[in-house]
C-alpha cells in the first residue's frame, strides 16, 4: 500500500537539526509537485478537516486506522515533535513533504537545484553570507 511507505518514512525520521530542516523545506519547494503525488495523497487522507495542516489527533488516528498501530503518548509526542519543524502544534504540507521525502528525491538534479538556490552570489560555493541571505529572502532566519 502506498500510504504504508509514507508512514514508514515518518516513523524512521531522525531528529533533524534546524539547518537540515530548512534545507529540506527549500528542497521540497524547488521540486516539481508531480514528484510528490503519493505523499500528497497521504497528506490529504490524514488531513480529515481539510485545514491544510495535520494536527496531532489526525496523525494519531491515521496511524491507527491505516496501519492499526498504537503509540505510547510520550513516543507519539516525540514523533510529532520531529515532524513539526516550527513547533506550532501543526504539521504543514511542506513539513510533511520534508519528512516523507523518498531517497529518489535526493538525486543529483534536485540537490544541484538546492545548491544553486543557496549560492545566491553564483560563486560555486556556499558562504555564511549566502546562506543568511537566501534564508532571509524566504522570510527565515538561521
Amino acid at each position: 500500500m502506498k500510504d504504508e511507505r509514507v508512514f514508514k518514512r515518518i516513523k524512521e525520521l531522525k531528529i533533524l537539526k534546524k539547518l537540515q530542516q530548512e534545507f529540506l523545506l527549500i528542497l521540497v519547494s524547488l521540486i516539481d509537485d508531480n514528484q510528490f503525488l503519493e505523499n500528497k495523497h497521504t497528506f490529504q487522507t490524514i488531513d480529515v478537516d481539510h485545514s491544510g495542516n495535520i494536527d496531532k489527533s489526525e496523525l494519531k488516528k491515521a496511524f491507527y486506522h491505516l496501519l492499526q498501530e498504537r503509540f505510547e503518548d510520550s513516543e507519539f509526542d516525540e514523533l510529532v515533535d520531529r515532524l513539526d519543524f516550527d513547533k506550532n502544534g501543526q504539521i504543514s504540507y511542506s513539513e510533511f513533504l520534508s519528512c516523507t521525502l523518498a531517497k529518489k528525491h535526493l538525486d543529483r538534479p534536485n540537490l544541484r537545484n538546492l545548491f544553486l538556490h543557496l549560492d545566491i552570489f553564483g560563486c560555486g560555493y556556499l558562504t555564511k553570507e549566502s546562506l543568511v541571505m537566501s534564508f532571509r529572502r524566504r522570510g527565515r532566519t538561521l
